[in-house]
């Protein structure tokens, strides 16, 4: 704890040796570093307060000045009122880094259960065989790719596409983090017709 301390102490040095500007830049590294010792819980709970709560707050006042319609557009909801925005959620995450980190770190946390722990694959397939052009696994807006690599690593050997689909940022980013090997990428939002048709 000594080390904390002395840690502590620097960090306070510094803050008061420099500007506004550098201040901030210690804010922002410190916060880095809050983060990257936080657990999975940890990311939860702050994704819930700064992502869901301000929605729910917006939400009886978006509803009440719209007559209580259904919503049936991604780009009018609670969620633009709450974040002054006009894009879907989706896309305005990919424009937040620090958001789209902690998104990452929910869908890839290793803890949390999978579908193929309950779910009896092999069961459900009984007689089906895969041509190797028919998609046996699609991921619709998958992320990192977590279940599609689960299933990959689980089932190597079984026919058919496995195929993740999702925003193309996020595509990219679950290539950059990890070879995605035998699974196909789709640029895909959900809010449009599905592509694939037919999958086991």
């Amino acid at each position: 704890m000594e080390t904390v301390a002395a840690i502590k102490t620097l960090i306070q040095q510094l803050a008061q040796s420099t500007d506004q500007f550098g201040r901030a830049e210690i804010n922002d590294a410190l916060r880095e570093l809050q983060y990257s010792l936080e657990t999975p819980f940890d990311t939860v709970m702050r994704m819930s307060l700064d992502n869901l709560w301000p929605v729910l707050m917006a939400l009886p006042d978006f509803l009440a000045e719209r007559k209580y319609p259904d919503i049936v557009d991604a780009k009018d909801t609670a969620f633009q009122k709450a974040f002054n925005t006009d894009q879907d959620c989706f896309h305005w995450l990919a424009t937040q880094p620090t958001r789209i980190a902690n998104f990452k770190v929910l869908l890839t946390d290793e803890r949390t259960p999978n579908f193929l722990s309950t779910f009896p694959l092999e069961k459900e397939l009984g007689s089906w065989s895969a041509e190797p052009e028919k998609a046996l696994f699609v991921d619709i807006g998958g992320g990192m790719g977590h279940a599609c690599i689960r299933l990959r690593e689980k089932y190597p050997n079984q026919p058919g596409r496995v195929i993740l689909q999702d925003l193309p940022p996020v595509l990219q980013a679950a290539q950059a983090t990890q070879p995605l090997s035998g699974i196909e990428s789709m640029p895909h939002n959900f809010h449009t017709p599905q592509p694939v048709q037919g999958a086991s």
